[in-house]
């Protein structure tokens, strides 16, 4: 696991052919959200062609309107080095479904050309990932090290975002 980019109110890492942006309860502003997008499109240009993996804690704060757009225009821009994309938000009940339909939304807007999906649990996001790298022509890794990074990096960004991180 590379850490790319690490802020309050989350972080990127790559794991192969995989980044993760992984985000904490911390509200993320327009400066964060592009410097976080920009370590990730540092790296799908630097691999050619990646698949995302979003991580969306249950209590993640809404975006302002200006980080939406932000992160719209910057992902717009990174569409051409994705081979697919995949956000979890493991939250069960009316909670997890509202902020599940309001991400599938916002990725419906943005008109990405790579499939885009989101998730209740990791091991249903790896599994698609996996299988879209694959169809793609990459050797993806195995599910079991990616879910233990997956679980690794949701770690990291809790304490991150309740400021009891330490440096690696």
């Amino acid at each position: 696991m590379r850490v790319l980019e690490e802020q309050p109110c989350g972080l990127i890492t790559a794991f192969d052919r995989i980044v993760v942006a992984a985000w904490t309860a911390i509200p993320i502003d327009e400066l964060m959200a592009a410097s976080l997008l920009r370590a990730g499109q540092r790296e799908a240009e630097r691999q050619g062609k990646i698949a995302i993996l979003v991580v969306l804690p249950p209590d993640s704060p809404m975006p302002t309107d200006a980080v939406r757009k932000r992160i719209q225009e910057d992902m717009r821009r990174m569409d051409p080095f994705v081979v697919c994309g995949a956000t979890v938000i493991d939250k069960a009940g009316f909670r997890g479904s509202a902020l599940r339909a309001v991400v599938s939304t916002m990725q419906l807007i943005a008109r990405p050309t790579h499939p885009e999906k989101v998730f209740a649990s990791a091991e249903e996001a790896v599994h698609f990932i996996r299988g879209e790298l694959q169809r793609a022509g990459f050797d993806p890794p195995l599910p079991l090290d990616v879910l233990t990074w997956y679980r690794a990096i949701v770690d990291r960004a809790r304490a991150l975002g309740t400021g009891t991180q330490t440096s690696s």
